[in-house]
């Protein structure tokens, strides 16, 4: 508690002046001044702070950042030293994926190394005969299936009955679509010879009309001067017929 100021002096003058003659109210003054004082003594003997006590308070704080300590310094000018390690504090980190560990440099430094194996085999992924795994760019893991690894006994039945069905279809098409083409070229080829053969009776036919000499044979039949099998007969009527001797 702060004390206020609670007694004004009287500034005395020598005789002849009577400004500041001696009476009851200034040796009052005085004697109630003193009593004042008196108090204000004892009030403070009786609060002050053991000296022990004073000793150990602190007098000041010194903080070493090169080493992270704090030294605190008390009034009986002893030190403690107080080690707040945040020289060791990280001040950045990385991973190394080669020998699966946490590299964390720390405020002085120095590197210390986390070995995170133990964890990351918990979760390693195996492949199997289907599906592989692929790490990304960014860190994810994606599954993939691998080219004709999925065999009959990993296909839903209706799908997979589905499929047989969609495959004997294909395989009925396949046959009747071979079939179709065997009888087209039977055909292409009967085709094909009947063109021929009409081709050759049509060439045999111009042949005879631009080469055809008739003359009377020795039984007055009119024949082909070229000796070809075909007679000439005049009808009742007076038509000409060719006959195939």
């Amino acid at each position: 508690m702060a004390y206020q100021k609670i007694y004004s002096r009287t500034y005395w003058e020598n005789f002849p002046s009577e400004k500041t003659a001696i009476n009851q109210n200034r040796l009052n003054n005085i004697e109630s001044g003193i009593d004042a004082i008196d108090d204000r003594v004892c009030a403070l003997d009786t609060t002050k702070v053991d000296l022990t006590k004073a000793n150990e308070l602190v007098k000041e704080i010194l903080w070493d950042e090169s080493n992270g300590t704090l030294t605190v310094v008390k009034m009986n000018g002893s030190k403690a030293v107080i080690d707040t390690k945040l020289e060791k504090l990280a001040v950045n980190f990385k991973y190394n994926p080669q020998t699966q560990q946490l590299v964390i440099t720390l405020d002085d430094g120095t590197v210390q190394n986390v070995d995170l194996s133990a964890l990351i085999t918990q979760y390693e992924f195996l492949e199997g005969d289907e599906i592989a795994f692929e790490v990304t760019s960014d860190g994810k893991v994606k599954p993939m299936i691998k080219g004709g690894s999925i065999t009959e006994d990993k296909l839903q039945p209706n799908f997979l009955a589905d499929i047989k069905v969609e495959s004997a279809k294909a395989v009925a098409s396949a046959k009747s679509a071979k079939e179709s083409e065997t009888k087209a070229v039977a055909s292409a080829t009967d085709a094909k010879d009947s063109a021929d053969r009409a081709q050759g009776i049509e060439d045999e036919i111009n042949k005879k009309l631009t080469m055809t000499e008739f003359d009377v044979n020795e039984d007055g039949e009119l024949i082909y001067t070229d000796n070809s099998a075909y007679n000439f007969v005049v009808d009742n009527d007076g038509n000409l017929n060719w006959e195939v001797a």
